[in-house]
Formats: C-alpha cells, sequence, structure tokens
C-alpha cells in the first residue's frame, strides 16, 4: 500500500467493535479503546505509537463479555515501536 493512517485528533472508542487497518504505515498517538473487540494492524513498513497511543482491548468487569485481541503485523523489513501500552486483560 501507498497510504498512511495517523490516530491523532481524539481517542478512538470502538464500544465493542472491531477494528482493522491495512496500511503502509500507521502511527497511533491517541488512545484505541475496544471493548472485547479485536484491533488488527497490518502494515508494510511501520506500526508505531507515542506515550499516549495506547491500544485497549479490555471488557467491561462483571460483562460476561470475554476481553479482546490486539494483533499488530509488519511485513518485510518493516519495524514496530511502540511507547504505548498493548492491554488485553
Amino acid at each position: 500500500s501507498d497510504n498512511a493512517v495517523t490516530f491523532d485528533t481524539a481517542d478512538t472508542d470502538l464500544g465493542t467493535g472491531d477494528l482493522t487497518v491495512n496500511a503502509d504505515t500507521i502511527s497511533i498517538t491517541r488512545a484505541i479503546t475496544t471493548e472485547g473487540g479485536t484491533v488488527t494492524l497490518n502494515a508494510d513498513t511501520l506500526v508505531s505509537s507515542t506515550a499516549a497511543g495506547d491500544v485497549r482491548t479490555t471488557a467491561a468487569p462483571s460483562s460476561g463479555v470475554a476481553s479482546g485481541a490486539i494483533d499488530i503485523n509488519v511485513s518485510g523489513t518493516g519495524s514496530v515501536d511502540l511507547l504505548g501500552d498493548l492491554v488485553t486483560e
């Protein structure tokens, strides 16, 4: 792909939904949150986050919903450079 996706304007709250992003580069500078969903990030060259770029898939307490998953894939000689937290508890 020839595109870049940046999460930087406001936090992304998906409720109980899933998120899949396919891009050349993915930059996360604001939180991405889902309650039990899956966040999948597929990049050709880079997935990066700042300290504020947390990814959380934690289900609400006592909801009976299992917490979700985080799947990060970078092809070829790409890299993953994360400063934010990845939370699936």
